[in-house]
């Protein structure tokens, strides 16, 4: 429209359009995002979330089985691309972490690590186990899986997606680390009672597993650099699986370390000891590293004691701290002229130039092959932290005569 400026003689004319600025910040906006939709397609991405020609499709199948904390579920990659899941959601509200998963054909590990936390991946058309835990008590872990009832999985990937399966549950709450007195008419020191039979939630056979009772209330990080601590430990089998370990080193999560005794010759009629490394609860991984002997009687020739059930003995590992992410390890066993040095004689070295560091926390454990049927029952009358030269000034110390505070300091795992 054009109309007439009576004080200037002008003639305006009112003309609606776009800023040819607006309109250069359109074009380019459109271009980035035609642009990016383009890299996505090229990459794949846009087919791994379903609108391309390779679409993500997992299948979760079986039951939800396990034990104690530590569960496992099997997941196919019925889709063309790579897939990595980040955590396990139970029915919507449990979060469940990783500890391992692997090929359930040939073994071979299918996780990776990022900022200390593992990561399940699947190849196209493959079928792993997955292994989780949820940091749950042992009373609710109980109300939670009652006998009948199904639950639901979800399987977070780390695209964001997520895959959903109502199972059927087959889990054996064990008793392991319950403590309880009179154990078989004794009436000194409290029992950990262990796990019992046909639990297989470990691939191979026999299958294997790790129970782990871990220290909260004090850890290796509580060392000063130089420091040297000793982790005392007075026990004695009473029947089933023999093994008994000191836990160092270890994340929470089912990796790190152990001086590890089989001192009643259950599995092989020979005594033996180790320092040993552990990962996934014991789950993808084996054990030694390299201070396993054997010792069957006669005279000492290693550093294995034998003791039969019953017996108490004395467990010992020593902690030196080189750095701040540097420790030196050694063990003893027993009061044997075998067991009185410490095993092996230049130390363990994990951490920096050494190896891998997992964590800071100690504890004590057992392990358990589930198909023998006989259920594992340890004694325990004493453990305890001191300096070197101080073991009257302990730095932390229980006597497993308090289960109230026992809990309280401690937390079950597997």
């Amino acid at each position: 429209m054009k109309y007439l400026n009576s004080m200037c003689g002008k003639i305006f004319e009112n003309r609606k359009s776009v800023s040819p600025v607006i309109a250069t910040v359109i074009i380019v906006a459109v271009a980035i995002a035609i642009g990016i939709a383009v890299a996505f397609w090229i990459s794949g991405l846009l087919g791994a979330i379903g609108y391309g020609t390779r679409p993500i499709k997992l299948a979760i199948y079986g039951e939800l089985q396990g034990g104690g904390s530590l569960l496992y579920v099997r997941v196919k990659n019925l889709g063309g691309d790579q897939v990595f899941i980040d955590y396990v959601m139970l029915d919507g509200k449990y979060h469940g972490t990783i500890t391992g998963a692997y090929n359930e054909e040939n073994g071979e590990d299918r996780t990776i690590t990022e900022n200390n936390e593992k990561i399940a991946y699947l190849k196209p058309g493959e079928t792993i186990v997955l292994l989780f835990t949820l940091e749950l008590n042992k009373s609710e872990m109980a109300r939670i899986f009652q006998p009948g009832v199904s639950h639901q999985i979800t399987l977070h990937t780390t695209l964001g997606l997520e895959f959903y399966k109502e199972l059927n549950t087959v889990y054996r709450l064990h008793g392991s680390w319950t403590l309880r007195s009179g154990a078989e008419g004794s009436i000194d020191g409290w029992v950990l009672q262990g796990g019992h039979a046909q639990w297989s939630a470990e691939r191979g056979s026999p299958s294997y597993h790790i129970y782990v009772c871990r220290l909260d209330s004090w850890t290796l990080e509580d060392m000063e650099i130089g420091q040297t601590i000793i982790i005392e430990l007075r026990a004695r089998w009473i029947q089933g699986n023999d093994d008994i370990m000191i836990i160092f080193c270890y994340d929470g999560s089912g990796n790190g370390y152990a001086a590890w005794t089989g001192i009643g010759g259950y599995w092989t009629s020979t005594c033996y000891t180790s320092l040993s490394w552990f990962t996934d609860y014991g789950s993808s991984k084996g054990f030694y590293s390299g201070t396993r002997c054997y010792y069957s009687g006669g005279s000492p020739t290693c550093s294995c004691c034998c003791y039969p059930n019953g017996t108490w003995y004395i467990f010992k590992v020593k902690i030196k701290r080189e750095g701040e992410n540097e420790f030196i390890a050694w063990y003893s066993i027993g009061d044997c002229p075998c067991g009185q040095s410490w095993k092996p004689a230049g130390g363990y070295i994990i951490g920096d130039g050494g190896s891998t560091l997992y964590g800071f926390y100690v504890g004590i454990g057992y392990w358990e092959d589930p198909h023998t049927g006989e259920q594992a029952i340890y004694q325990f009358d004493y453990f305890k932290i001191y300096l070197e030269g101080a073991p009257s000034d302990p730095l932390y110390e229980t006597n497993f005569d308090n289960p109230d505070k026992f809990h309280m300091e401690w937390t079950e795992e597997g």
